[in-house]
C-alpha cells in the first residue's frame, strides 16, 4: 500500500507533466483605440473614459422613484448607471461580462467609465473594478438590470470567490418606462426604441445586440477594431438610460399638457395610479376619454371606474358606468358593475334588473358574459318576487 510520501511524489510528477503539456496562455490582446491598460491588485483590464453632454435638471425629484418603487435612492449625483455586454445572450454559467460600463451625473455632464477584458483569464480584475465602483455609489440604476445584469454579476463574483456587491438600492427603469411609454412606442419598448421615440435621438450607426458576442470573439482573435462598435453601443446605452431617467421624472413632474397624446395620457394615468396619486390618475383617464377614439375612450372610462371603485367612490363612478355601457358596442363589464352598484349599494334591485335586461338583449355578447347576466337576472327576479315587487325594473338613479 503506497505511503503518503509516495502519493505526494505521484501528484508532483502529474503536476509537472500537466504544466509541460498545457497550452500557452492566451496573449493579452492589443489595446484598442481609446483604451488604456490599467493594473489593479488582481490583474489587468483596459479602461476608457468620456464625458457626454446631458442636461440634468437641478430639481430632479427622486421622490418619484420612492413613490413608484419604495426605494430611497438619495440625490441623483450618487446614482450609478450600469450596463453590461456579455459573451452570450442566453445566460448560464459560461456567460461572462467582457465589457462593463458605468455612468454618473457630474457638473460637466454625464461621465462614462468602461472596462474591457483583454482576455477571459482577467475576469477577476474586471469584477474587482466593478465592485470598487459600486462601493462608491449610493444607488444603482439599470434597464432590465434586476433580471439580467445584476444576477450575472452576482454569479460571476461567486464563481471567482470574490465578495458580493454591496446591497445598494437598485432601480430598474424597464417596467416604469413601459408603464409610462408603452402605448407611445411601437415595435417593442426597448431602450433603443425609447431613445428614438421619446428622446428623438435615432441611432444611425448602431449594431444589433446579437452581433456583440461575435465581435468580441473577433477581438480575442486579434482584431482590435472589432471592439469599437461594441464600445459605442454600450456608451450610448448608458447615455440613453440617464437621459430617459431624467425624461421620466420630468414627465411625471410636469403632468399632462394641452397637447399630450392619448397614449401618453394613458401612461401618465397608469404611473400616477401606481404612485398612489388617484386624483392625478383620474384626471388623466378622463382627459384620455375626451380625446381618444371610441374604443380607447371606453377603456379609459373603465379604468377610471375601477379606480373609483377601489377608492370606495362608487357614486362618482355611476355616470361613467352608464356612459361606458351605452352605444352600439357598449361595455358589458360596465353594465355589470352598474347593476352590482344599484343592487348592493343603492338597494335598488329593480333598476339593476333593468340594466341586466337591456344588456342581455345584445346579440354580440360572449358566452361568459351572457351566462353571468342570465344568472344575475334570474337572481334579481327571485329577489323582487320575494319582495312582492313585479315592476320589472325602474330607471337607474344616477
Amino acid at each position: 500500500m503506497p505511503t503518503g510520501d509516495d502519493l505526494l511524489q505521484r501528484f508532483r510528477r502529474f503536476q509537472e507533466r500537466a504544466v509541460l503539456s498545457a497550452p500557452a496562455p492566451p496573449a493579452v490582446q492589443p489595446i484598442a483605440s481609446g483604451w488604456e491598460e490599467h493594473a489593479n491588485p488582481i490583474g489587468v483590464v483596459y479602461v476608457r473614459q468620456e464625458v457626454r453632454s446631458l442636461t440634468v435638471a437641478p430639481d430632479l425629484d427622486p421622490t418619484w422613484v420612492r413613490r413608484l418603487s419604495g426605494l430611497n435612492l438619495g440625490p441623483p449625483t450618487g446614482w450609478l448607471f450600469f450596463d453590461l455586454e456579455t459573451t452570450g445572450l442566453s445566460g448560464g454559467a459560461g456567460t461572462r461580462a467582457f465589457l462593463v460600463g458605468v455612468g454618473r451625473f457630474t457638473g460637466d455632464g454625464f461621465a462614462i467609465t468602461q472596462w474591457l477584458l483583454p482576455d477571459l483569464d482577467q475576469e477577476p480584475a474586471l469584477l474587482w473594478e466593478v465592485r470598487q465602483a459600486f462601493t462608491q455609489a449610493a444607488a444603482i440604476v439599470s434597464f432590465n438590470g434586476r433580471s439580467y445584469d445584476g444576477p450575472l454579476l452576482r454569479d460571476r463574483l461567486l464563481l471567482v470567490a470574490m465578495n458580493p456587491l454591496p446591497p445598494l438600492p437598485h432601480w430598474d427603469l424597464l417596467h416604469p418606462a413601459r408603464r409610462l411609454w408603452s402605448r407611445t412606442v411601437t415595435a417593442g419598448c426597448t431602450l433603443r426604441r425609447l431613445e428614438e421615440t421619446v428622446l428623438g435621438h435615432p441611432r444611425l450607426d448602431d449594431i444589433p445586440g446579437e452581433w456583440i458576442p461575435s465581435l468580441y470573439q473577433c477581438y480575442l482573435q486579434g482584431d482590435p477594431s472589432a471592439i469599437a462598435p461594441v464600445t459605442r453601443h454600450n456608451a450610448q446605452d448608458l447615455w440613453a438610460l440617464a437621459a430617459l431617467t431624467i425624461g421620466f421624472v420630468q414627465t411625471l413632474t410636469e403632468g399632462p399638457r394641452a397637447d399630450s397624446s392619448t397614449q401618453l395620457l394613458w401612461g401618465l394615468a397608469q404611473s400616477y395610479e401606481r404612485a398612489k396619486l388617484p386624483e392625478r390618475a383620474l384626471a388623466c383617464y378622463l382627459a384620455c376619454r375626451d380625446r381618444a377614439d371610441a374604443t380607447t375612450a371606453r377603456h379609459a372610462l373603465l379604468a377610471a371606474t375601477r379606480l373609483l371603485k377601489r377608492l370606495g367612490r362608487g357614486e362618482e363612478a355611476l355616470p361613467l358606468w352608464e356612459e361606458a355601457r351605452r352605444g352600439p358596442f357598449g361595455s358589458v363589464d360596465a353594465a355589470i358593475e352598474l347593476a352590482k352598484h344599484l343592487e348592493h349599494r343603492q338597494n335598488d334591485p329593480a333598476a339593476a334588473l333593468e340594466v341586466v335586461r337591456e344588456t342581455s338583449g345584445r346579440s354580440w355578447i360572449g358566452p361568459a358574459h351572457r351566462a353571468d347576466l342570465e344568472r344575475r337576472g334570474a337572481r334579481l327576479e327571485r329577489r323582487l318576487q320575494a319582495r312582492g315587487d313585479q315592476r320589472g325594473g325602474a330607471s337607474p338613479r344616477l
